[in-house]
């Protein structure tokens, strides 16, 4: 038996791992088919995934679109779904000006994995579904 160089163990580190959905919007519809997709999300999105891949980007974004274009669904609630279906070790922080926001978006993410967890390969643990957590 061989032992890996640290050159390969590095390479396997910085290799990109397969995703079973690309984007955030991509998952978003594989949980509610009822999701709509329009070309601003697919820039949404791309812009999302180019900050968690850490590709020439800002490590902060900030999107201004007119309301009810769906940004706050993507960003605050499928974005920490997608987030956390790839990697259920993350620790995720909801944050607004206004408790009713965190809380509302904690439901949503909580209802989010609770119904589709067969789906999503996550489970939340007992001790921690309170939606404020």
């Amino acid at each position: 038996m061989t032992a890996a160089s640290p050159f390969m163990v590095a390479s396997d580190l910085l290799t990109p791992k397969p995703r079973r959905w690309a984007t955030p919007g991509a998952i978003a519809r594989a949980c509610d088919p009822n999701v709509r997709q329009s070309p601003v999300l697919d820039l949404l999105d791309a812009e999302l995934v180019a900050v968690h891949d850490d590709r020439d980007t800002p490590d902060r974004l900030m999107f201004f679109m007119p309301p009810q274009e769906g940004k706050s669904q993507r960003v605050s609630r499928w974005h920490a779904v997608w987030l956390l279906a790839h990697d259920p070790t993350l620790r995720i922080g909801i944050v607004s000006y206004e408790l009713e926001s965190v809380v509302r978006w904690g439901r949503a993410i909580k209802r989010d994995i609770e119904a589709n967890a067969a789906l999503l390969g996550v489970w939340l643990m007992a001790d921690s579904k309170a939606a404020g957590r």
